[in-house]
């Protein structure tokens, strides 16, 4: 568990929102579980981290090239939900992870989008995949001017579980081992549990990340 002020939940590796709310395209959060709890948590974690620009720190290309001038590809997070450190040095929002918390969030998620577009985050074949506020070329950010098929993928998926009562959770849940599991998804927040406390307080030195053009 990590905490933050009042609130608390799982931690995860990198912070991403892909962490936490992938899963969330296929399996149920019940209301009053520690994975609810958790997805909350991740959400106020991101909406804090992001401060006045719009939230969404995940997995995502950033704007950096390599010698095929392909986009670079890492997991960008926020360190209040970290294990790994050094997650706050950058900030790479992408749309989709707007999309992955539509039909838990939905208002907070729609406005996020609209900022998104007003600031020209999109394209050809709608949201590009990030907008870079680390590396920029106008004075405020660069947008990361690509489309990848996962993350569009998953943006379609959330959005039809938005508009048609979770019905992928549903259609999932229908799978006879899925459902045999089913009870686990009810674990209530624990009040004992351990809470690290280290993540934030121990720098650990900084060591030279391969990324991987996609």
């Amino acid at each position: 568990m990590v905490s933050g002020g009042r609130y608390g939940g799982l931690a995860s590796w990198t912070g991403t929102m892909f962490e936490y709310f992938m899963p969330y395209i296929f399996i149920p959060a019940p209301r009053g579980s520690l994975s609810r709890e958790s997805l909350s948590f991740c959400l106020y974690c991101q909406k804090k981290r992001a401060g006045k620009k719009p939230f969404g720190i995940s997995e995502s290309g950033f704007y950096a090239f390599d010698g095929n001038l392909n986009y670079q590809y890492k997991a960008h997070g926020v360190q209040l939900l970290a294990l790994k450190h050094g997650l706050d040095k950058e900030t790479v929002v992408s749309p989709y992870s707007s999309f992955l918390t539509l039909p838990f969030a939905p208002d907070d998620s729609l406005k996020n989008l609209k900022r998104l577009s007003d600031i020209g985050a999109k394209g050809k074949y709608g949201f590009c995949e990030a907008v870079d506020y680390t590396r920029k070329i106008n004075g405020k950010f660069a947008v990361v001017n690509s489309f990848m098929a996962h993350h569009v993928g998953m943006s379609l998926l959330s959005a039809d579980n938005f508009l048609h009562g979770s019905c992928f959770q549903k259609r999932f849940m229908r799978d006879e081992s899925m459902r045999g599991a089913e009870s686990l998804l009810d674990e209530k927040i624990p009040l004992s549990a351990p809470t690290f406390k280290d993540i934030r307080t121990h720098e650990m030195p900084h060591i030279r990340e391969r990324v991987q053009g996609k």
